[in-house]
């Protein structure tokens, strides 16, 4: 080997080299950190963006699944809204045949979502509402649990309605092509628990925890307020109450005889079955409605009353004692006792104990009105609970009213002593003054008692007191009275008697209770009526209805009366006077013609104050007098129609003033029936006032009156203005108070019964004055500020401009024709 080579290992030859290297000391290796970051931070994004994802997919399954709830809740209200079976059927889960047979009875009854026990008015959402829903799904998404809820308006003890409002729960299923409304699962309710107070002890399940103690606290204090101040208990009574969670208790309470459910074993709807309130205002009318029941269990078997004797007037009873409690409102205050004064003759008290619940609005009313009068006249001590007690006792009604008055009354005193309280809790009654004065003259009031007696009353309006003015008793049978116009304290009386086995008319002319004279009708014929009269009653116009089927008819001089014979005179027509009764207008009769087969227009006649001195002025009828000398009458028109004309006395030239179209023209398009015909008489017309006109269209198939008033031009030759006042059926007439405000409407229509009703002309305001009316007329004042109605056993006074009425109670029989003796 050569000397210049040096074998050296690799080692050996770096190894010197080293040792001969200064050290220096090496930087440490960095981790990768910013890699290991990186990595981290796109692993965490990757699995933020897999679970956003995820949890976008089941918060979007989530959201359809509650839409499709939503969806399912919707039709079901909609289902029992409309109360369609058919179509809850198709909706709801038929798992538990009980609970859906239920469901469906709610709906067809109307309560679904309003338990009869309530007693309140459910408010309907929009279809649309669902800002109030909460839904809570289950783990496997195959049921839901849907909160909502359900708004009422509930009338407070006090009588004012509050909003109420109750949070419902609903479960639904999914089915096999849609979700169902389903009955909750057993575990919904939980343990049933307990909880024990002084006289209630309640039974709840645990869901209901805190709602159901607090309701069975509140419950237990009202049990001991009806022992301490109600019903009087002798002994604590001990009332177990079951919370019930099955969904039929809430048809239990829509029978009445709910009321009589066991004390000891009593069972109500659990609150979730109902709903829990949503604030304070809505719990203590949850509180009141399951109060009522309570209340009335406790205070029906306490008081030992078993169904049904007299059922209206105990749940009538009852229904104050729930108000006393603070349970119940009392609708009666002064506007309910005007509109029951109002209705005064609506029903008897007797007939209305008689029918069966539910009453209507105004027969609600009157019962309350009937207990407060009880408590009214019970002796001091007696107790609506001792009244209540009595209910059954085997006896009549006025028997059973007399325990409780100091004095026997008969059926009518009940009913006038009733009647006599609710004018007295009205706003009339209420008065210590009348709003305006008395007119300047007495009330006569005329009475056929038992005894064929005639009694005439006097009543002194500022002295508030009745006295007898005169007795007619020289009666054979019962007779009539016919007052004479324009002629105080002076009547025609008229009976039936029998001579010599002849049925004869006798008339007698009474004033101030002595004959002035008398007469006899020959046998066989009908009696005359009053059909007119002179203003200051000197002459009358008598009609007859004779054999032959048309009217007759006569003049009676009542003067003439007075000094020498007494006989009414044949005159060859019907009589109008002038308002001063200087003038005359007779219609004669019609005539028949026997070529044409026409019924002809009667001939008119004007004449002097006796229907004397006759001058014909045409063919023509319902003539009546619009001033001293200015008189109207209907005639035919060249048309082959009729017309309405103005005449003057002397002149006699008829001046055309109104037509059918001109009438036709005042009434509104769709209301026209046609042919209109100027057919029936003049209600009222007087100077230069306007002129009532009551006419109706002349159908076989339909009739409707149409009352017109119609105001003339001063010179009285035109028709300045023509107003559509009402429209009526034609078994509807009328009459006008002397000033021309007021219309005085009667009414058949209801079974044959007179309804009277007073419409203001101006406004078309009414008041009623009367149903079933045992007079077909009112009496006015001369100023026709005030008006007279007689019923049986007491008269009212009124002031229709004042709405204002006063009942002026009496003890006299069959007094059904009232006057002003000014």
């Amino acid at each position: 080997m050569s000397d210049y080579f040096e074998w050296k290992t690799e080692e050996e030859g770096r190894w010197e080299e080293d040792m001969h290297r200064p050290h220096v000391p090496r930087a440490p290796r960095r981790p990768p950190w910013r890699v290991l970051l990186g990595v981290l931070v796109g692993l965490v994004a990757v699995l933020f963006l897999a679970r956003w994802q995820v949890s976008q997919q089941v918060s979007a399954t989530t959201a359809s699944i509650k839409a499709d709830v939503i969806a399912a809740h919707s039709l079901v209200q909609r289902a029992a809204h409309q109360r369609d079976v058919d179509l809850l059927k198709s909706l709801i889960s038929g798992r538990d045949h009980a609970w859906t047979k239920t469901q469906e009875d709610l709906v067809v009854g109307g309560h679904f979502g309003n338990p009869p026990f309530l007693g309140w008015t459910a408010v309907l959402p929009p279809p649309t509402a669902t800002e109030n829903i909460t839904i809570t799904l289950s783990a496997d998404l195959r049921s839901a649990e849907l909160q909502a809820i359900n708004t009422y308006e509930a009338v407070n003890a006090a009588g004012v309605t509050e909003t109420v409002g109750l949070r419902y729960t609903a479960v639904y299923r999914q089915g096999s092509d849609r979700w169902l409304y389903a009955p909750p699962e057993a575990d919904f309710w939980g343990e049933m628990a307990l909880q024990e107070g002084t006289y209630v002890t309640v039974i709840y399940p645990e869901r209901d925890e805190a709602l159901a103690t607090r309701l069975g606290q509140d419950l237990d204090d009202l049990v001991g307020l009806i022992c301490a101040e109600v019903v009087a208990c002798s002994f604590p009574p001990f009332i177990q109450l079951r919370f019930n969670t099955e969904a039929k208790s809430l048809l239990t309470l829509a029978d009445p005889s709910a009321r009589w459910f066991n004390l000891s074993a009593a069972k109500l709807p659990a609150p979730s079955l109902v709903g829990w309130p949503v604030d304070e205002a809505s719990y203590q009318a949850l509180y009141r409605a399951y109060g009522v029941q309570m209340a009335t269990a406790l205070i029906t078997q306490w008081v030992d009353y078993d169904c049904c004797r007299r059922e209206i007037l105990f749940q009538g009873i009852l229904d104050r004692q729930l108000h006393q409690l603070g349970l119940k409102p009392w609708p009666l205050d002064q506007a309910a006792y005007d509109y029951l004064l109002s209705e005064q003759s609506a029903v008897s008290m007797n007939y209305l104990l008689t029918k069966q619940l539910p009453l209507s609005t105004l027969e609600q009313l009157q019962l309350y009105g009937f207990v407060e009068f009880l408590e009214q006249i019970a002796p001091p001590g007696v107790t609506l609970t001792d009244i209540q007690r009595s209910l059954e006792e085997p006896q009549g009604f006025t028997a059973w009213v007399n325990q409780y008055t100091p004095e026997f009354m008969d059926d009518r005193a009940v009913e006038i002593a009733f009647m006599q309280y609710l004018y007295e809790q009205s706003t009339s009654g209420s008065l210590s003054q009348p709003p305006l004065p008395w007119p300047a003259s007495e009330i006569q009031l005329v009475c056929h008692d038992s005894d064929f007696a005639i009694n005439f009353y006097h009543y002194d309006l500022v002295g508030q007191s009745w006295r007898e003015a005169f007795r007619y008793d020289h009666l054979a049978s019962w007779a009539t009275t016919q007052k004479i116009p324009g002629q105080p304290n002076t009547f025609l009386i008229t009976q039936q008697s029998t001579t010599s086995g002849n049925l004869e008319s006798d008339y007698t002319l009474l004033e101030d209770g002595k004959i002035t004279a008398s007469f006899t009708q020959a046998t066989g014929q009908n009696n005359y009526f009053v059909q007119a009269a002179h203003p200051d009653g000197r002459y009358l116009h008598l009609m007859l209805w004779q054999s032959d089927g048309l009217p007759h008819n006569f003049l009676l001089d009542v003067d003439q009366c007075r000094h020498g014979p007494c006989e009414p005179m044949p005159i060859e027509g019907a009589l109008t006077w002038s308002p001063d009764g200087d003038h005359t207008l007779l219609h004669a009769s019609f005539g028949w013609n026997a070529e044409t087969s026409v019924t002809e227009w009667p001939l008119l006649y004007q004449g002097d104050a006796q229907g004397g001195g006759l001058r014909e002025v045409g063919r023509g009828r319902w003539s009546f007098w619009l001033d001293d000398t200015t008189y109207v009458y209907l005639r035919p028109s060249e048309e082959g129609d009729a017309e309405l004309v103005t005449a003057v006395v002397g002149q006699d030239a008829p001046r055309p003033l109104l037509t059918a179209d001109m009438l036709l023209a005042a009434i509104p398009a769709d209301e026209r029936l046609l042919p209109l015909r100027l057919s029936d008489s003049i209600v009222y017309g007087g100077g230069s006032s306007p002129m009532f006109l009551w006419l109706f269209r002349g159908s076989v198939a339909r009739q409707t009156r149409y009352f017109f008033m119609v105001t003339p031009i001063p010179g009285l030759d035109a028709v300045q203005s023509i107003h559509l006042l009402y429209t009526a059926p034609a078994e509807v007439w009328g009459t006008a108070s002397p000033n021309g405000r007021w219309l005085v409407i009667q009414d058949n229509r209801d079974r044959g019964l007179l309804t009277l009703t007073l419409r203001n002309v101006a406004t078309g305001a009414e008041q009623t004055l009367a149903h079933d009316s045992y007079s077909f007329d009112v009496s006015w004042s001369s100023d026709g500020r005030w008006y007279l109605l007689p019923q049986d056993g007491y008269m009212i006074l009124g002031a229709p401009d004042q709405n204002y009425k006063q009942l002026i109670a009496h003890n006299f029989d069959n007094c059904y024709e009232a006057y002003w003796v000014e």
